[in-house]
C-alpha cells in the first residue's frame, strides 16, 4: 500500500497549496498525515521547482485524459533509469523560480513528465477530491519545510493505511463488476469456451504438436493486456520468447495453456480469481483486474520423472 501511495504522490507540487487551511476534520488530518508520510519517500530526489512542474504536468494530463505529450513506451525505461541513478548522480539543485519553459522539452523534462504519467496510474484508485489533494500537499509542504506537524503523524499513520486500503478495495470491487461484464462479451464470441474456473479460452490458430501437462515446461510468446487495452507485459517487445514450468504461473495459464498444442495460438481471458486477485501486481496490474493474454505455444519440454531407487 505504501508503494502505491508513494509512487502516486511523488508528482505533486509541494508549494502549490501553501495557503491551504489548517486540518480540522478527521478527513483533513488523515490527508495531512498522508502527505507527511509521502514526503519521506521522495526527499532524496531533491527535485527543483521546475522539475516538479514537469512531473505534475505529466500527472495532470494523464488524469484528465488529455493526449500525452510524449511517447510513454520510449520514455518509461528512462524513468526507471532516473529513479535508480538520479540520487547518487545529482547532489540536488536549488529551486529555480520564474524560469520560462523552453519551447521544446529537454530529455530530462520528458523523463519527469513520464514519471508523473506513471504515478497517476497508481493514484486513480484512491479517487482523491481536489480538497483532499490540497490537504495532503499541505502535509507534504510542512514536512519538507521542516515545520512542526499539524497532526500526530504516528497516530494517524494507521488511519492513512485504512483509508488507502478501503479506497483501493472499493475501486477493485467496482472494477471486478465492470470487467466481468466486458469479459462476458469474450465468452459470447464464436468458438469461445468458458470453464468452471471462469477462464475464457478462445482458439485463434490450432496447433499440430503435443499438448503440455501441468508439470511440463513450456516455451511461449505472449502479450498481456488489461481490459482497457493497456499492455502490461509482452515477450514480443522484449524480442524473445520465455520458457517456464507451467505449474509455476497463475492458475489461468496453467489451465489454459494445457488446452493448446505446439504451433497454436489462443486468447486467454483470466478473471481475477485465477489471475492476480484482490492484490494485483503493484505498478502493473490493479486489484481485481481481468486480464487478456495472447499466447503462442512454441514448444513443450516434458517433465523428467524421478529415477527409480537402486535395486528396484
Amino acid at each position: 500500500m505504501r508503494i502505491i501511495v508513494a509512487a502516486a504522490l511523488l508528482a505533486l507540487s509541494v508549494q502549490a497549496y501553501a495557503a491551504a487551511p489548517e486540518p480540522k476534520t478527521e478527513d483533513d488530518k488523515t490527508m495531512y498525515a498522508l502527505g507527511a508520510l509521502v514526503s519521506r519517500n521522495f526527499k532524496e530526489f531533491k527535485l527543483s521547482a521546475k522539475q516538479v512542474d514537469q512531473v505534475q504536468k505529466g500527472m495532470t494530463d494523464a488524469l484528465s485524459g488529455k493526449k500525452l505529450a510524449i511517447d510513454m513506451e520510449k520514455q518509461t525505461p528512462k524513468v526507471q533509469e532516473y529513479l535508480k541513478a538520479y540520487v547518487p548522480a545529482h547532489p540536488g539543485q536549488p529551486e529555480q523560480k520564474n524560469v520560462k519553459p523552453k519551447a521544446k522539452p529537454t530529455p530530462d523534462q520528458n523523463t519527469l513528465y513520464a514519471l508523473g504519467v506513471l504515478a497517476s496510474k497508481n493514484l486513480t484508485d484512491l479517487s482523491l477530491s481536489p480538497a483532499q489533494v490540497g490537504m495532503m500537499e499541505k502535509g507534504m509542504a510542512d514536512t519538507l519545510a521542516g515545520k512542526k506537524s499539524a497532526v500526530d503523524v504516528t497516530a494517524y499513520e494507521p488511519k492513512v493505511q485504512e483509508f488507502a486500503k478501503a479506497k483501493v478495495a472499493a475501486a477493485g470491487e467496482a472494477r471486478k463488476i465492470k470487467e466481468g461484464a466486458a469479459a462476458a462479451e469474450y465468452a459470447a464470441k464464436p468458438g469461445a469456451v468458458k470453464t468452471a474456473s471462469g477462464l475464457i479460452y478462445i482458439a485463434v490458430r490450432p496447433g499440430t504438436g503435443a499438448s503440455p501437462a501441468a508439470t511440463d515446461k513450456v516455451k511461449v510468446n505472449y502479450e498481456g493486456k488489461l481490459m482497457d487495452g493497456t499492455v502490461f507485459d509482452s515477450s514480443y517487445k522484449r524480442g524473445q520468447p520465455i520458457e517456464f514450468g507451467l505449474n509455476q504461473v497463475i492458475p489461468c495459464w496453467t489451465e489454459g495453456v494445457q488446452k493448446m498444442k505446439v504451433g497454436g495460438e489462443a486468447t486467454l481471458v483470466c478473471p481475477p480469481s485465477i489471475a492476480y486477485g484482490e492484490r494485483g501486481a503493484p505498478g502493473a496490474i490493479p486489484p481485481n483486474a481481468t486480464l487478456v493474454f495472447k499466447v503462442e505455444l512454441l514448444g513443450v519440454t516434458p517433465s523428467t520423472p524421478a529415477p527409480a531407487p537402486a535395486g528396484k
